[in-house]
């Protein structure tokens, strides 16, 4: 398939999972009215954020339907949940959209086990709480009408908490180690985690994460990594004394003898390595770390462009996929390869402000201009219209 059917293929699938989102949000707030509606308790996403959620909402429906037929129990761990939503903005237009724990709620086939939502601030998780209850209760025409899962969401095996993540994960983790040990002693299959793990900043330190890729019970992991925040302030280290302390905690303390080597194999002192050039090492670095501990990563990157564009506009922010090795290597790899090439190509093809232009429009009216709309209301009319399509690797879409 060429990058240019990529696109369109892509640019369709992501408009059409962003109204997904748009949709849990809203019958949330359509039903919990002003009581889940409450002015300055939820954040302003970035363009990215988009991107990020909808490799989420691929992932979830993936993750639950193959895992039941290895394992016992399934766990989703949100270290990082919010308030469960949050909005997009351009132009003085607010969308409302929901955040990763609502996602993995709504559209988990079958429904996770047991799953864990923390957030430092206690007042988002009190928030998340009400509006998970409105979700677990919306009527079965309505939940039909949106595409919701018919799955009931049963909130008595939801636990939250809010606790800094580095002391939330040890007791977390602890607690289904003691049960992954429990079952599987009756049943020889045991449990699995998906951790999604979207901190602010250099939150996460890297012993947490440790304490997830060292446990015996597997796991898949979906964690954002801010590469060109953590390449920056490396930067500043290096070339101004700034404090490394927080880096060493969120990186690892082996960081900077990796950089020392990337530096030497380009030829270059380590203060001649430019912000991209430590993003690049820096996001390779945290790619092998986790590797280290028998894992495969796929890598996504996100490029955060304004609307006048210029090199120091654009940042990478990085979704680190990781999923445990196998001897028949995992079924998930594939499936998080086309993920990438669904969320990550489009996007820097179409051009990130143009794409939220185009969402926003979508979400608002359910219309797209042109030939985009015409492949979502009338495809077979779009396949026949571009027929000869065919001879030259087969359809647009």
């Amino acid at each position: 398939m060429g990058r240019g059917q990529l696109g369109i293929r892509g640019v369709i699938r992501n408009l059409v999972k962003i109204k997904e989102i748009k949709n849990i949000a809203d019958v949330i707030v359509e039903i919990g009215g002003k009581k889940v509606d409450i002015k300055g308790s939820d954040v302003k996403y970035r363009e990215w954020t988009l991107f990020k959620l909808i490799a989420h909402l691929l992932y979830v429906p993936l993750y639950t339907s193959i895992i039941k037929n290895y394992f016992k129990e399934h766990y989703y761990i949100d270290l990082f949940a919010g308030s469960g939503m949050g909005y997009l903005e351009r132009d003085n237009r607010r969308i409302r959209i929901a955040g990763s724990a609502l996602i993995a709620l709504s559209f988990a086939k079958p429904q996770f086990t047991r799953v864990y939502l923390n957030d430092k601030e206690q007042e988002r998780i009190e928030l998340l709480r009400k509006r998970i209850d409105i979700l677990a209760n919306i009527p079965h025409e309505k939940r039909k009408e949106y595409g919701f899962p018919l799955d009931t969401i049963n909130t008595q095996y939801i636990k939250f908490s809010f606790q800094d993540a580095n002391i939330a994960i040890e007791r977390i983790m602890k607690e289904i180690e003691e049960r992954h040990e429990e079952i599987y002693k009756r049943t020889k299959k045991g449990c699995h985690i998906y951790a999604f793990i979207d901190p602010e900043g250099l939150e996460l330190e890297f012993k947490s994460l440790r304490r997830i890729l060292s446990s015996n019970v597997r796991s898949d992991l979906m964690i954002l990594f801010n590469s060109y925040g953590v390449a920056l302030q490396v930067h500043n280290h290096i070339n101004y004394d700034y404090s490394d302390e927080a880096i060493r905690k969120h990186l690892g303390e082996e960081y900077y003898n990796y950089i020392e080597e990337q530096a030497k194999q380009r030829g270059k002192t380590l203060e001649q390595l430019t912000v991209d050039e430590l993003d690049d090492i820096l996001t390779e670095y945290y790619a092998k770390m986790i590797e280290e501990y028998g894992y495969k990563t796929v890598i996504i990157k996100l490029s955060l462009i304004g609307r006048v564009k210029s090199p120091r506009q654009e940042r990478e922010f990085n979704l680190i996929y990781a999923t445990k090795k196998t001897k028949r290597d995992n079924p998930y790899i594939a499936a998080l390869n086309y993920i990438k090439e669904v969320v990550e190509y489009p996007a820097r093809d179409t051009g990130y402000s143009n794409f939220m232009d185009l969402a926003i429009e979508y979400m608002e009216t359910g219309k797209l201009p042109g030939l985009l709309s015409d492949i979502i209301d009338k495809p077979e009319e779009v396949l026949r219209r571009y027929s000869t399509s065919a001879k030259f690797g087969g359809p647009v879409i």
